[in-house]
């Protein structure tokens, strides 16, 4: 992992992506998108910091099932932006007081991708990407129980919004084909 940064910079310039320490969100160039449907929620926290995973689940024509666990990929954090920022009508970043303006506002827009939410002090984008290396795995048909395992220690340390309707789906896939 990158050391943090202590200095702090105008909230204008930009810091390369290889001087940010990320600890749990999707880089937006680190990761090729993967198509897929999202099947369920997952809520991940350990005592400094808390995120959103997406169990997404492709099936391949040739009848493989692909799940991954994706995340909104990061555009900025903290003064660090992935692109130009584009900030609300009338919002001017180098006045902005905390103590007398409050919460900043979210930007419109960073390299032309719109904003969506701030996490954990991430600013999120529309696209999703595989949230890690070893976030996305594929199964041929009738390899439930290694579905069942993958997830089980993917997700281990997670709340899964509605898991057996997801694991219905992923099962139904696998043996869709046999």
């Amino acid at each position: 992992m990158v050391e943090a940064e202590t200095s702090r910079q105008p909230l204008t310039e930009q810091k390369p992506r290889e001087q940010i320490a990320f600890q749990s969100w999707p880089i937006a160039s680190k990761h090729v998108p993967v198509p897929c449907q999202v099947i369920a929620t997952a809520h991940f926290s350990t005592m400094a910091s808390s995120w959103t995973e997406y169990l997404c689940m492709e099936v391949c024509p040739d009848g493989r099932v692909e799940l991954s666990s994706q995340g909104h990929e990061v555009l900025g954090y903290g003064d660090w932006f992935d692109g130009e920022v584009v900030w609300p009508e009338g919002f001017d970043p180098e006045k902005y007081d905390p103590e007398e303006d409050g919460d900043m506002p979210l930007p419109v827009s960073v390299g032309g991708q719109k904003i969506i939410q701030m996490e954990d002090g991430a600013y999120l984008g529309e696209g999703m990407r595989p949230h890690s290396d070893d976030s996305t795995t594929t199964f041929q048909p009738g390899e439930v129980e290694e579905a069942r395992e993958w997830l089980a220690s993917y997700y281990k340390d997670a709340h899964i919004d509605d898991f057996p309707t997801a694991w219905a789906k992923v099962e139904e896939a696998l043996r869709q084909r046999l």
